[in-house]
Order: structure tokens, then sequence, then C-alpha cells
């Protein structure tokens, strides 16, 4: 049974609150840490606040916390997870196509599925595309995983193979050559 992905978006704001306090952090001083303004670290931190930060958003806060990127996602349980140096849209891509491929999903119904752009899982899955929360969320329920599971870190093989396909796509493209990547339109 697939862990139940947190509110992460309500239980955010207690989180950041709570960590940057223990850590002696003003506002100030995390978004100077962040490279986000000292009224979005405000607005991520108030209860009530619309908010959907990006993946780099939260893998920036993660980062000047102290923290992993899934320790942001399980706040319920308290649970700390050993920090990976890995990037969190590295992990997500690779762990999103080995679950799809695994549950025998395409990428488009797992995009549609989850009520996102017909597109957004093979972008997400090329590094071409950077989640929100409430993606992340969706893609997670579809694939009836929690959001921890899709930041789990993967083999260092499985890592660098994605970059390296990444790098290659975008040195071709560069160069005007034609990649078997999907374009965003």
């Amino acid at each position: 049974m697939p862990r139940k992905n947190a509110d992460t978006t309500r239980e955010l704001h207690l989180l950041l609150r709570a960590r940057r306090a223990q850590l002696g952090l003003t506002q100030e001083m995390l978004a100077k840490a962040t490279d986000l303004s000292r009224g979005g670290i405000a607005l991520l931190e108030r209860e009530h606040a619309k908010k959907n930060p990006r993946l780099s958003t939260l893998d920036s806060l993660a980062h000047a916390l102290r923290l992993d990127v899934r320790d942001l996602f399980s706040a319920a349980n308290a649970q700390r997870h050993r920090i990976s140096t890995q990037q969190a849209l590295v992990r997500i891509a690779c762990n999103v196509y080995r679950i799809r491929t695994e549950k025998g999903i395409s990428q488009e119904r797992l995009s549609v599925g989850a009520r996102l752009f017909r597109t957004f899982a093979t972008d997400l899955e090329t590094l071409k595309k950077e989640p929100s929360v409430t993606s992340l969320e969706r893609i997670a329920a579809q694939l009836e995983v929690s959001v921890v599971d899709l930041l789990e870190p993967v083999p260092n093989r499985q890592y660098v193979g994605r970059l390296a396909r990444r790098s290659w796509s975008a040195d071709q493209a560069a160069h005007g050559f034609e990649t078997d990547a999907h374009e965003p339109t």
C-alpha cells in the first residue's frame, strides 16, 4: 500500500517556520541563502496563503535548512532523510520513468490521468519541465506512490545517464541536429 501524500502546501509553512527558528535564521537570512525574496519566504510561511512552489524552490529551501527535499514532503512523520547530493529533478525523472514503466503506464496516460498537459510526463522525464508541488502530488497519486518515493535517490549510473542524455540532447539541439527527445510546443 503506498504511503499517503501529505498535503504539502498545507504543512509546509509549519515545517519551514519551525526549522528556520531551530537554526536561528531570520526570514531575511533564509531569503539570502536561497535567492528568494523575504516576501517569498514570508508567503511560504503564511498558513492560509495560496502557494504552489516549484521543485527548485523547495530544493533551495531544503539545502539552506540543511534538509533533504524529501523532508519537506514528510513533515507529518518528522522523519529526517540522509541528505542526497543528487538534484531532486533528476531523481524524480528517473523514478517516474522507472515506476511508470514497471506499471505499464504510457507517458500520455500518466499526464492526462494526473490532470496535466498531455506531454508533461515526457517533458519531466527528459528534464525539460520543472514540476510544482501540486503536479508532483498528482503524478504520485496517479502512480499510487508518495511524493517521497519519487524523490528517493537513484543508483549513480541511472543518475549520471539521465544527466548525460540531457547534455547530449541540448548539445545536439544547439548544433542544429534533430534529436529523438520530445520538444515541447
